[in-house]
């Protein structure tokens, strides 16, 4: 038997043709080293990544706290407007009332010490600024 596997051999090696010899070069290829060095980069840029979605979760919910604790301040306000006596109430209404009076009369006289300041300007003008020689 193992000489006729030897003889085939022989055989093949004599009326075999030459065969073309073509050179490969593998331009999308890497090593095992390249292929770990993406896979850490891709690594940091997941854990990176996940460190900014974890940080923006947490403002997240600061915020939403702080709506919540917003809607329980108002809630608060109502339930203790809404129990005070009414003869405060009209009270309070009144005085507000009075401020804006007062204000809305403060801006008019504001703007008429505006007007007269011009108009004294205007007529004195040559006389607070004299030409000089």
């Amino acid at each position: 038997m193992k000489r006729f596997f030897m003889f085939s051999v022989m055989a093949l090696s004599l009326y075999a043709a030459p065969a073309q010899a073509i050179v490969v070069t593998c331009t999308n290829c890497s090593n095992m080293i390249t292929q770990l060095l993406e896979r850490v980069t891709s690594m940091e840029q997941l854990a990176t990544l996940m460190g900014e979605y974890e940080e923006s979760i947490v403002q997240t919910a600061q915020q939403l706290r702080m709506v919540q604790q917003n809607i329980e301040q108002y809630k608060n306000m109502l339930r203790n407007t809404a129990q005070l006596p009414s003869n405060l109430v009209n009270e309070l209404k009144g005085s507000l009332t009075r401020l804006a009076n007062l204000s809305s009369t403060l801006r008019t006289q504001r703007g008429d010490m505006t007007a007269l300041g011009q108009v004294f300007m205007n007529l004195f003008q040559a006389s607070l600024c004299p030409d000089p020689v």
